[in-house]
Parts: structure tokens; C-alpha cells; sequence
């Protein structure tokens, strides 16, 4: 009885394999090069960037100062991929505030250092 509920195991694991359809590999030459200023790509970097504050821990909201270079990747019938470059700066709002990115102001760059004692 001992031996029979690993064997049973390893029969079921052995008979029900599942596996995943093969993925296409992705061409480059498929990605779009996309506007910077384009109002989807804007959305999309504002979403994105509402998810990485959303799963930041400690430090203060990153806020969008501009998106340096975007492309999109179609894929049929599930929509584009897009592929990001942001450049983001700190607000003044921590991220224990929950507050989203538009509503915080600029924080001023020499406080984003933490300052040093040298004794």
C-alpha cells in the first residue's frame, strides 16, 4: 500500500502532460516605431507607470517626464505590445500615500539625494 500511491502519482504526472502552444518567435523587423507624443503611447506609459508605482514598497510616486522611445508590437487578435523607454522623476508624495502620479507635485532634485553624516 505504501508504494502504491507514489506509483499511482508518478503514472498520472507521466500520462498528464500538459504543455503550451509553441510560441513564434518575435521578429524584429515587426516592431513599429511609434510617435513619443502619441496619445496611446502616453496612455500606455501612464498605465504602466500606475502598475510600478502601484507595486512599489518604499520611496516616493515616480512621476512621467517624457518617454524616450516606444514601439508596438501587433499581434492578431490579442491586441499590441508596446515596448517602453520611460524617463521618470520622484514626486512629493510618498508611496504609502496611494495617490496616483498626476496628483503630486514635482519633488526638488537635490532632495531626492538622502543626505550622508560624516563623523
Amino acid at each position: 500500500m505504501g508504494l502504491l500511491l507514489p506509483l499511482a502519482l508518478c503514472i498520472l504526472v507521466l500520462c498528464c502532460r500538459a504543455m503550451s502552444p509553441p510560441q513564434l518567435a518575435l521578429n524584429p523587423s515587426a516592431l513599429l516605431s511609434r510617435g513619443c507624443s502619441d496619445s496611446d503611447v502616453l496612455a500606455v506609459a501612464g498605465f504602466a507607470l500606475r502598475d510600478i508605482n502601484k507595486d512599489r514598497k518604499d520611496g516616493y510616486v515616480l512621476r512621467l517626464n517624457r518617454v524616450n522611445d516606444a514601439q508596438e508590437y501587433r499581434q492578431d487578435g490579442l491586441g499590441s505590445l508596446f515596448y517602453l523607454t520611460l524617463d521618470v522623476l520622484e514626486t512629493d508624495c510618498h508611496v504609502l500615500s496611494k495617490k496616483a502620479w498626476q496628483d503630486c507635485g514635482m519633488r526638488i532634485f537635490f532632495e531626492s539625494f538622502q543626505k550622508k553624516r560624516f563623523t
